[in-house]
């Protein structure tokens, strides 16, 4: 046979009453006048080949005519039936059978009657925030990401700097830890390589901080590498619409919790995290709650119009977390409220137009409240008060608060050696700075 480039030339045979370039021309025309070959009607193979966005939903080509492995998504998630699967549940069922996979999900409202359960190792994004709704409907459902903290733990461990040992006294961790769970050692996560016995155990890499002894320490079996984004979740009851529990190495971006009959996010024991731009309006507690977090970053939130706090941080071992950017205004009571965590940095926040106060620190030690603002609340713009001590806040503004600017109280035990520094407290009902604490140093400040 001559060069397939010129087949179009070869003579007809006797039996042979139709060239090899005619059939494929009638294949291709068949092919393009069948409906069903497409989902629309008069869209051709030639428009496949040359549009920017085809006429299937967006990358269905490479999804489902073309090879799964090289398309952007590895499911798409489609009510009208034009994608993989119609709803969330049944597409992160299988991401979690699989153990890795992305998800797309097609703007529409969905009304799961289950919790919508995002496992690790997984993309999960939505077309776009406000045109993926997942109403619970007032059911008791949540979206969830959580793994497992591991209770019951004993005694204490000892580290060495550079040295994958860990040491216990007084352990169980023969009975408690297995291997891939991960151990937190002050501030930080480590993944458990193998357990020796009830008190030696293996990380996967070496210890990274000072040695230590007779250190307390937390486990979970961590859910981790986790994107999820573009996204609504709404009106779940006695639930968080959004629960981030024992989770590591993950970000969440641009999603928004609202109607909720207790907080519209909670983040909870999570780790080396990115939470940006979440919005939590309209719910009956509080628009976030970080409770127990670690060395994560909240960038952007916010919290507006709940009926108790805007956002909430909680828990003796929430430490070294920054919030930047976030606004907690127009709450029922208190815009920020800091309880029981440390050496936290809060930048750039904003509390307006609560009822109660501004920004509250309570029982709270080294945190740095940088270039925030608290002004027209209906108590106290920055309300620092019993046992709060070793803070500094810089560079506020206390504007306009019905109650005092910028407060910090006596009582039993004190505020302690707080630094109010560079501030500016004006147009305040009650008073401008007060300070009923021991040893605070509140000078350097503008007041009128």
């Amino acid at each position: 046979m001559g060069d397939p480039t010129t087949w179009e030339t070869l003579t007809k045979s006797v039996d042979d009453l139709t060239t090899i370039i005619q059939q494929i021309e009638e294949n291709l025309l068949t092919h393009n006048q069948d409906p069903s070959a497409h989902g629309q009607s008069g869209e051709g193979v030639y428009t496949h080949r040359i549009a920017a966005v085809l006429d299937h939903v967006d990358e269905s080509v490479e999804n489902a005519k073309i090879l799964k492995m090289a398309r952007a998504y590895k499911y798409i998630v489609d009510p009208g039936g034009d994608g993989d699967y119609t709803t969330i549940e049944d597409a992160l069922a299988q991401v979690t059978a699989d153990g890795w996979g992305s998800v797309f999900v097609k703007d529409a409202i969905y009304t799961p009657a289950e919790d919508i359960v995002v496992p690790s190792n997984c993309r999960f994004t939505g077309e776009s925030r406000d045109g993926v709704v997942i109403d619970f409907n007032g059911g008791d459902f949540q979206l969830v990401v959580k793994g497992t903290i591991v209770l019951g733990l004993l005694g204490t461990i000892t580290v060495t700097t550079d040295d994958a040992t860990v040491t216990g006294a007084g352990t169980n961790f023969s009975t408690k830890i297995t291997a891939g769970d991960y151990l937190r050692i002050d501030d930080s996560w480590y993944k458990v390589d193998t357990v020796t016995n009830d008190t030696s155990l293996e990380l996967d890499g070496t210890f990274r901080g000072d040695t230590r002894a007779a250190l307390d320490y937390d486990v979970i079996t961590a859910k981790v590498n986790i994107q999820a984004e573009n996204f609504t979740v709404q009106q779940s009851i006695d639930s968080q619409g959004v629960l981030f529990e024992a989770v590591l190495n993950s970000q969440f971006r641009n999603i928004r919790s609202i109607k909720n009959t207790t907080s519209g996010f909670k983040s909870y024991f999570c780790g080396d995290c990115s939470f940006q731009d979440l919005f939590g309006h309209f719910n009956s507690l509080s628009g976030m709650l970080i409770d127990n977090c670690q060395s994560s970053y909240f960038l952007g939130l916010s919290a507006l119009s709940n009926d108790r706090y805007g956002i909430q941080v909680q828990g003796v071992e929430t430490r070294s977390i920054v919030v930047f950017g976030s606004n907690a205004s127009h709450n029922d009571w208190v815009g920020l409220r800091i309880i029981a965590g440390n050496r936290a940095s809060y930048i750039s926040c904003s509390a307006v137009g609560n009822d109660g106060d501004g920004i509250e620190l309570l029982g709270t030690d080294y945190n740095k409240l940088i270039d925030c603002n608290a002004e027209d609340n209906g108590e106290n713009g920055f309300n620092i008060v019993t046992g709060s001590k070793y803070n500094r806040v810089t560079d506020c503004d206390a504007l306009n608060n019905v109650g005092t600017g910028i407060i910090l109280t006596g009582g039993v035990p004190s505020t302690t050696k707080n630094i109010v520094k560079g501030c500016v407290a004006l147009g305040n009902t009650v008073a401008q700075i007060t300070d009923a604490g021991v040893a605070n140093d509140v000078n350097h400040n503008i007041v009128a």
